[in-house]
């Protein structure tokens, strides 16, 4: 059984990403997850969870800049923002 990742445990983020601008991402509960899928799409974000994807996404110039989170995507609540590289997986 696959995950939702939209479902009643989704939690989400706002960022700001290379390539792809404003986005809402998501993973299928409050945890730090390598993979976000961005909301209404097939586009994942791995975020630098291991030394691999750091790298990876220094070497590409690709970060996300996160700027919001919670448990409902239309009711974000804004924080101090953070960048990270990342790399950007279109599905």
């Amino acid at each position: 059984m696959r995950a939702d990742p939209t479902g009643p445990t989704a939690f989400y983020f706002g960022a700001n990403c290379t390539g792809i601008g404003e986005v809402i991402l998501t993973n299928a509960g409050p945890s730090r997850a390598a993979g976000l899928q961005v909301i209404g799409t097939n586009t994942i974000v791995l975020v630098p969870k291991n030394r691999a994807i750091e790298g990876l996404g220094t070497e590409a110039g690709t970060t996300c800049t996160f700027h919001a989170f919670g448990s409902d995507p239309n009711n974000l609540e804004e924080t101090d923002p953070q960048t990270f590289p990342v790399v950007i997986v279109n599905g």
